[in-house]
């Protein structure tokens, strides 16, 4: 071994004078040795030449030695720390025991779903961020400022445990991240030309498993990292994690933009899926906090770091979540967005948060619009913002449960209406239709956006997925935001028009001088364009201009009203104007699509009124509801939380709760939902088979929404 890559990592001088290249490195040898470290799996010999190799660097390093010691990191970070699967993050075991702590009886402020005692102990978990309203918790026997709520406290121990015994070391995991914060500093403090050469030679010249394997092993230390940040006074006092961050937003940067080799024509897609840079670990920081440190600095813009010529420093501005908006989880982002937009309407009216508007309609798709359209006619603005307490006629239910239902029933009804909108059915998506007689659709139009505002904002509820992206960003548009596109093309157009869109790719491919014949009857006058010709001078005007009026000129007044309405209820959010682009937009607004994952459910599900016994009868509701088909998956969570849409943080999220419905006497009901809770009534039945047959019963008859 010792006349391998591992002397080469005790002397990156060494390491550089073999790479270089002229003004470039030398990338299959790098390759080469990369693969050999990589085999050596990240030992123990690796790991401490790579601190000597770190603490070897006198002064300035130079790309060649700064490419080596970046490519003995990846073995070495990964599986470096325990990894909490449920929450998909790595984590930092606590150095010392964690002894069971608590309040007493003095402290009990009341019950919680029907049996679940409730206390005020004044503790946030230091895992999940949440507060600790349970009796009794879990604070550190060496009384440090660590407290963990007893769920968070057994699930870490389990995992600790099962990392100790494959061979985890803490000692070990500490070393693994001095290295990480070791070499994120060094790379920010080369020369922008070094720096611009390791960016070059990562985003071009890397096998993209190897890039894909190093973004993973930071992203697990960052993620590891994020819970502690706020152990120093100052959030931006922790320079070693935020020289981590400024790092990985450098490789995010070299991912996108170090798209083309020279001599190549045409842009390349990134070399992984940029969703691999998302730190999930951001959705244990209290949002609040981090909404309140943003709006200190929402100006702040992450720098270029490819191009920064002035050395670089943490700075209050840099040292903000929400600043690195590319990294943070569309879970996170929402919940940040939605206090933003509900102080910017509680500044511009106080009364929209403090009332409600009450009324009911029919839930009849034929009569709802009409009975909602009715209701808000000769509002003012001001009563429009206010929340909904809507119901159902001749129903006496409401709350949050019942206004996700009538989100989804409104828009189950506007969109069988075809004075609205246009069904695709090969993309299974509406649009604007253009025929709309706007002396009548205005004001549904208006209410429509109204409802995707309050989605976000005042209801926080997920709206029906049933319009594309290319909604979204014209809504973003509309705001003014310039994350909106001010030219929209042929990828645009394909999310409503997908076979005109190929049709106008094949002009602008065609090379031939009989263009005008050939493509003469595709309807260019109705952009306006019969007087002029179609020829290979012109082509790329009149598609750019067919694409403009499919998608804008035809629908402009529709557009308008959606806009109108929907800023309406978002107010002046400028973390929605600045932060936000039309497809995270349409996860914070829909949620996402994603195949109901049972076992995700059960992982953060809650019982109440259960006994020990019962144990095996909750094994028998887990395993029916896992033997379900994906359409009566999805039921099941239509009927316990009126939506067919995951959660941005995904399923687990959901948290159901099921509670025992009764004892003997209710032996022979269906199981009941309350959806406001997200909770399951559910019967003692005497078999496995009647537990089955009945719950089908249920969500059989639960109604829930769905495109045509």
């Amino acid at each position: 071994m010792s006349g391998g890559v591992v002397p080469l990592l005790r002397d990156p001088g060494a390491a550089a004078t073999r790479y270089r290249r002229a003004d470039t490195y030398d990338c299959p040898r790098v390759h080469h040795d990369v693969e050999e470290v990589v085999e050596l799996g990240g030992t123990d010999e690796v790991l401490e030449a790579l601190i000597d190799g770190l603490e070897a660097l006198d002064g300035v390093a130079s790309a060649g030695e700064v490419l080596v010691l970046l490519a003995a990191s990846v073995p070495v970070l990964q599986n470096a720390l325990p990894y909490d699967d449920e929450v998909g993050v790595a984590i930092i075991p606590h150095p010392h025991e964690m002894r069971r702590d608590g309040v007493s009886e003095d402290n009990f402020v009341g019950f919680r779903y029907g049996d679940r005692p409730v206390y005020e102990t004044y503790k946030l978990c230091d895992n999940c961020s949440s507060r600790i309203r349970d009796q009794h918790y879990y604070h550190c026997s060496e009384d440090c400022d660590t407290d963990f709520c007893a769920k968070c406290h057994d699930r870490l121990k389990d995992i600790e445990t099962v990392w100790r015994d494959g061979g985890g070391c803490l000692e070990r995991a500490r070393k693994c991240i001095a290295v990480a914060e070791r070499l994120a500093r060094v790379i920010l403090d080369l020369p922008q030309k070094e720096r611009c050469m390791v960016g070059h030679t990562l985003g071009l010249e890397w096998e993209d498993r190897h890039f894909e394997m190093l973004v993973s092993a930071l992203v697990h230390v960052a993620n590891a990292r994020i819970v502690h940040v706020e152990d120093v006074k100052r959030v931006e006092g922790d320079e070693d994690f935020w020289y981590l961050m400024a790092l990985l937003q450098l490789l995010y940067q070299c991912n996108l933009r170090q798209g083309r080799r020279f001599g190549e024509a045409g842009a390349r897609r990134p070399k992984i899926d940029p969703g691999n840079f998302v730190l999930h670990g951001i959705n244990k920081k209290e949002k609040a906090a981090e909404w309140q440190r943003w709006r200190d600095h929402r100006d702040a813009r992450v720098p270029d770091f490819l191009t920064l010529s002035e050395p670089f420093h943490p700075t209050g501005e840099f040292c903000s979540f929400l600043t690195h908006t590319t990294l943070v989880p569309v879970a996170f982002r929402r919940g940040c967005l939605m206090i933003d937009v509900a102080e910017e309407l509680f500044r511009e009216d106080k009364e929209c948060l403090r009332f409600h508007q009450e009324f009911s309609v029919s839930r009849d798709p034929e009569f709802i619009v009409d009975n909602f359209l009715a209701h808000w006619e000769d509002k003012k603005e001001a009563y429009i913002r206010r929340r909904l307490n809507v119901g159902f006629t001749n129903e006496v239910a409401r709350g949050p449960g019942v206004v996700r239902e009538f989100f989804q029933k409104v828009m189950e009804g506007f969109l069988r209406d075809s004075r609205f909108f246009e069904f695709k059915p090969q993309l299974r998506t509406y649009w604007p239709h253009p025929d709309a007689d706007l002396e009548f659709s205005r004001q549904g139009y208006r209410a429509i956006g109204v409802l995707m505002g309050k989605a976000l904002g005042v209801e926080q509820v997920l709206f029906p997925a049933c319009f594309p992206t290319l909604l979204y960003d014209r809504l973003l548009h509309f705001l003014g935001s310039p994350l909106a596109k001010q030219e929209l093309g042929l990828e645009d157009l394909s999310q409503i028009e997908d076979a005109v869109a190929n049709g106008l790719r094949e002009v602008l491919e065609y090379s031939k001088d009989d263009i005008g014949e050939r493509y003469e009857d595709l309807g260019w006058e109705r952009a306006g364009l019969d007087s002029r010709e179609l020829c290979q001078a012109t082509k790329e005007h009149f598609v750019s201009t067919i694409v403009r009026w499919m998608l804008v000129d035809r629908n402009q007044a529709a557009l308008e009203e959606l806009g109108k309405g929907f800023e309406l209820s978002v107010g002046q959010s400028q973390m929605l104007r600045t932060l936000v682009d039309a497809r995270q937009l349409e996860q914070i607004v829909c949620g996402h699509t994603a195949a109901v994952d049972i076992e995700a459910i059960r992982s953060n599900a809650s019982y109440q009124g259960w006994d020990d016994e019962d144990d095996e009868y909750l094994d028998w509701f887990w395993s029916v509801l896992g033997e379900l088909d994906d359409e009566k998956k999805t039921k099941f969570v239509v009927f316990v939380t009126a939506s067919d849409r995951a959660p941005l943080g995904g399923w687990r999220d959901c948290r159901l709760i099921v509670q025992r419905s009764g004892r003997e006497e209710r032996r022979d009901c269906l199981p009941a939902s309350f959806t406001c809770m997200s909770m399951l009534m559910l019967p003692r039945y005497e078999t496995r088979a009647k537990l089955r047959s009945k719950l089908l019963q249920a969500i059989e008859s639960s109604e829930g929404f769905g495109l045509q």
